[in-house]
């Protein structure tokens, strides 16, 4: 096992080996580089260091999960150089209906679902007074999904009965947030008073 001065020139400047082999410090005992071959030649190890962090070169900013696109952007629109007015922020979890079972509010449903968009919310940095509402526009699926061969569940089929039955679409619009409501509208004067 070769013995030499580890500086970060010697080590940047060791060759690729045709096999493992550790290099020894001479001046420090027990502390070495080893040298392994890997399937990148560029890949090497240095003992007592995590590998390097490696980014993937087809990563996109738009591969951000949500929350953080969502927090990204509200950050953007607070930095003072846009002096933004804005202070109140109505947030639309659309297809309310699909989740309306579970039996959670807007609120509790979106600290669930985007932890990180709900903690920055209410930590308050940002300055947003917002409310979180739930919509479904058209109050249920209208075709539900079945396989072939599967017939539509005679609940299910009632309820679907029924909403179509609504002859006036605005009827069929349900917007939970503190109350139920069929005002599309209320976020909107919510926000603009």
């Amino acid at each position: 096992m070769p013995r030499v001065k580890l500086t970060k020139t010697v080590i940047d400047a060791l060759p690729i080996p045709l096999k493992d082999i550790v290099h020894w410090d001479t001046g420090c005992p027990g502390f070495g580089v080893k040298v392994i071959l890997l399937p990148s030649p560029r890949s090497f190890q240095r003992l007592g260091q995590p590998p390097e962090a490696t980014v993937s070169e087809k990563w996109h900013p738009k591969d951000a999960p949500t929350a953080v696109q969502i927090v990204e952007i509200l950050q953007m629109v607070r930095c003072n150089a846009l002096r933004s007015p804005a202070r109140r922020l109505a947030i639309m979890l659309s297809a309310w209906d699909k989740v309306e079972a579970e039996g959670l509010d807007p609120e509790p449903f979106l600290a669930r679902e985007l932890p990180f968009l709900d903690q920055y919310l209410r930590q308050g940095a940002g300055g947003w007074e917002f409310r979180i509402y739930g919509l479904s526009a058209q109050g249920g699926d209208y075709e539900p999904e079945l396989r072939e061969g599967e017939e539509i569940d005679p609940d299910l089929k009632a309820k679907v009965d029924a909403i179509q039955k609504i002859e006036e679409a605005s009827a069929r619009i349900r917007l939970l947030s503190p109350s139920l409501s069929t005002d599309l509208t209320e976020p909107i004067a919510w926000l603009t008073e």
